[in-house]
């Protein structure tokens, strides 16, 4: 007697081989499409572009005070994508009987300097719009695995007073924190030598 396998079986390899002959049907027109919106995605750039950032910051409270500062490098390979490195320095203050944010459940430490170690890659997704991926660690007081995303896209570049969206998420791999911040600047004056922004932002902060 002759048993005979169930047609379900016999499906499911068809089904794969019917997406994958979509997918290559769509392939020259989804290719026509990117070369459209990002001509050249793969020529080296030339000449090409290194940028050198430094930057500092502070925030404080009744439990917690932070000061940091840093710089950043940025290496363009082509028109639409680079690499970038960053090392940011911490200081870090906790009030009296407040436990250790970075560690919790290993006591109270008045002062914690730690050193962040990120590396990643910079995308052009539009005119005017740069989105940053970054990963890497901790060095110091601090032993985290940190994990980021920043952008950021300039608006109404044509106009007098152009605008500035950017927003950036980080989560610590250490005490599981999620931190998002989201800003909006307008361009308040600008001359051949300065340029001066006013705006505001917002931040949250998520555990677990």
């Amino acid at each position: 007697m002759r048993v005979r396998r169930p047609q379900s079986r016999r499906s499911i390899p068809i089904a794969v081989l019917l997406l994958c002959l979509s997918v290559c049907a769509s392939t020259p027109a989804a290719y026509a499409q990117i070369s459209n919106l990002y001509p050249d995605f793969f020529r080296l750039q030339n000449p090409e572009v290194l940028d050198l950032i430094l930057y500092g910051g502070g925030f404080g409270s009744p439990k917690y005070g932070t000061a940091q500062q840093g710089l950043q490098l940025a290496q363009s390979i082509t028109p639409y994508f680079g690499v970038v490195g960053r090392i940011t320095g911490y200081q870090l203050w906790i009030g009296d009987d407040f436990l250790n944010p970075l560690a919790p459940g290993s006591g109270h430490s008045a002062r914690l300097n730690f050193a962040r170690l990120q590396a990643g890659g910079e995308f052009a997704i539009y005119p005017g719009t740069r989105l940053f991926l970054l990963g890497g660690g901790d060095v110091g007081d601090s032993h985290a695995a940190v994990m980021e995303g920043d952008m950021s896209s300039w608006l109404l570049t044509h106009s007098r007073h152009p605008l500035n969206f950017s927003f950036s998420a980080n989560h610590d791999y250490q005490n599981h924190v999620t931190s998002s911040e989201i800003d909006l600047r307008m361009v308040a004056y600008s001359s051949e030598n300065y340029l001066l922004t006013a705006g505001g932002g917002a931040r949250s902060i998520r555990a677990g």
